[in-house]
């Protein structure tokens, strides 16, 4: 009667300091935050090319692409100033009925360190009627998750943006 099975609390903690760093392990190898930015790369793309079928569509009907006279970007980005309605960035667009609403970058307002740390996530628009590009900039989160032949990366911008553009607006 005084042999009675159980475990001792020293038994107890020694499970529990195993579990927690089993736990750790997997946390590490799985990288929540690495999934995460992954993700929102995904998004980004996804964003981009809604964008491209949406100017492709709007030339299609209208002839040419929104013409803007710089860089213009929705409210909250660093490229308003050029833009006539910094809510409506890509004149035209969303009144043609080619998108709803104009999306932003799934960061847009969240500094983070994919521009030197001193930039902002936003999506920015250029065209000349003929060319044009959209620009997800500072958006490359997870660099090395992205392959360098990836048709996404901004071919002027190759380590921190994502792009679609025309052939003629490769380079701006």
């Amino acid at each position: 009667t005084g042999n009675q099975a159980g475990f001792t609390l020293v038994e107890l903690l020694v499970v529990i300091a195993m579990l927690g760093i089993l736990a750790s392990a997997v946390l590490i190898a799985v990288d929540p935050a690495a999934q995460l930015g992954k993700a929102r790369n995904t998004t980004r793309k996804a964003i981009l090319k809604s964008y491209a079928n949406a100017l492709d569509r709007y030339k299609l009907f209208q002839g040419t692409y929104p013409v803007t006279a710089t860089w213009c970007g929705p409210t909250g980005s660093a490229w308003v100033g050029g833009c006539a309605d910094p809510t409506n960035w890509i004149p035209g667009l969303v009144a043609s009925g080619e998108l709803k609403l104009l999306t932003q970058d799934p960061r847009a307002g969240q500094a983070f360190g994919a521009c030197n740390n001193a930039a902002w996530t936003y999506i920015i628009y250029l065209s000349n009627g003929v060319d044009y590009k959209v620009i997800d900039h500072c958006a490359l989160e997870v660099p090395g998750s992205v392959s360098p032949s990836d048709p996404f990366l901004d071919p002027a911008r190759p380590t921190y943006s994502f792009a679609v553009y025309t052939p003629g607006a490769a380079g701006w």
